[in-house]
């Protein structure tokens, strides 16, 4: 718009030109003065953008004992999923306790988010992972497990008490009107998470 850019204009170099080179030369000279005003705005505008967007890429990793780069990865896979990566990292604190060779439930929750193989063969198969002691392919299967979960349901307490006791538990306590333990402590941590 024109009008946006009028204030931009150095009038006085107008007026000058107009007296020592004619109306004819005034047109052309207002429109390069003009065209640089544009040019001006633009460039400023477009670096305070990228100042800003520069800024808004560097992610604000949580104060939890996993490294930046896995923290990375759960946001990554997180944001493809629509999830919050609080929640994520709440149920790696919840289940594991930060710690990767975390083995429970005898032998059959393993790892960060402490997956059961017996569960999700298929699942793990198509995504190549074949080893839950690792840290990146363990939050791979689990966010993915996640992913389905929340295909079903938009209630993330519902997508938690599923995660944590199978998708008829989680149906059997909605119908109820109630929400697990194990859900509240996700959400509570999460939220900690938030604050910190």
């Amino acid at each position: 718009d024109v009008g946006d850019f009028a204030e931009f204009r150095p009038l006085e170099t107008i007026e000058m030109t107009a007296v020592d080179t004619g109306l004819d030369e005034m047109s052309r000279v207002e429109t390069l003065v003009f065209e640089e005003a544009v040019e001006t705005e633009i460039l400023s505008e477009t670096s305070i953008d990228t100042e800003v967007s520069i800024e808004e890429e560097k992610p604000r990793f949580f104060d939890v004992p996993l490294d930046e780069d896995l923290q990375t990865y759960i946001f990554e896979l997180s944001e493809y999923i629509g999830i919050d990566p609080a929640i994520v990292i709440a149920i790696i604190e919840k289940e594991s306790n930060y710690d990767a060779s975390a083995v429970g439930d005898h032998g059959k929750s393993i790892g960060l988010m402490q997956i059961q193989p017996r569960w999700h063969t298929v699942r793990m198969a198509e995504l190549g992972c074949d080893n839950l002691l690792d840290a990146r392919q363990n939050v791979c299967v689990g966010i993915d497990i996640l992913a389905d979960l929340l295909e079903d349901s938009e209630y993330i307490e519902w997508v938690l008490m599923a995660y944590n006791g199978g998708q008829v538990y989680a149906d059997r306590l909605a119908s109820e009107g109630r929400v697990s333990e194990y859900a509240n402590k996700i959400i509570e941590i999460a939220n900690e998470l938030e604050r910190k």
